[in-house]
């Protein structure tokens, strides 16, 4: 499932934190801000209706000067319905 979401909803949501409401949606994951040299990328969580759906952002720039982000540029966005799933992993551990 797809719903869409104006520019306005997609940066409250983005920016707001986790509990922010706005419109029915509600923040349930607030991702941190993850650094990749030049460029930044953050996803959240959010609900609607007993759904969630991911939605993300990217910016550019500094802490001393400002960013830009790249969701200034859209006026619609259509975001993905999601579900949170259990993953088993495995690692190599050393042997005592």
């Amino acid at each position: 499932m797809k719903i869409k979401l104006t520019a306005e909803q997609f940066s409250e949501l983005i920016h707001g934190g986790v509990g922010y409401e706005i419109d029915g949606f509600k923040v349930e994951e607030d991702g941190d801000w993850v650094s990749e040299g030049k460029y930044e990328h953050k996803v959240s969580i959010i609900k609607k209706d007993g759904k969630y759906f991911s939605i993300g952002d990217s910016r550019s720039g500094d802490y001393y000067t400002e960013y830009y982000y790249t969701s200034e540029e859209d006026e619609v966005f259509e975001i993905d319905e999601v579900e949170k799933k259990e993953i088993v992993s495995y690692k190599w551990v050393n042997v005592k």
